[in-house]
């Protein structure tokens, strides 16, 4: 079992499963958490089907801002471009 981190860190989580075991649930619809995929996505070079999964939901929602719409072409462009490789559950 995670034990979930509750004092305040000082350095960004080493892996995905980290950062998203430490994220509270109601932070997952936060306006910044498209921005906060992608980052993480950039860092990496892949993205993970928890990753994705997230970028799709968000995507879903209807009247994305500018700044999302933006953020989804960053996403698409760095994915065409080979910065960021998508993976499968096999791979993680």
């Amino acid at each position: 079992m995670h034990k979930r981190v509750t004092e305040a860190r000082t350095s960004p989580p080493e892996n995905e499963l980290e950062a998203a075991t430490a994220m509270p649930i109601s932070a997952l619809h936060h306006p910044d958490t498209l921005e906060a995929c992608v980052r993480t996505a950039l860092e990496l070079g892949e993205i993970t089907p928890f990753l994705q999964a997230q970028v799709d939901q968000i995507a879903a929602q209807p009247n994305l801002s500018d700044r999302h719409l933006t953020i989804l072409r960053v996403l698409a462009d760095a994915i065409e471009d080979g910065c960021i490789r998508r993976v499968s559950v096999s791979e993680e």
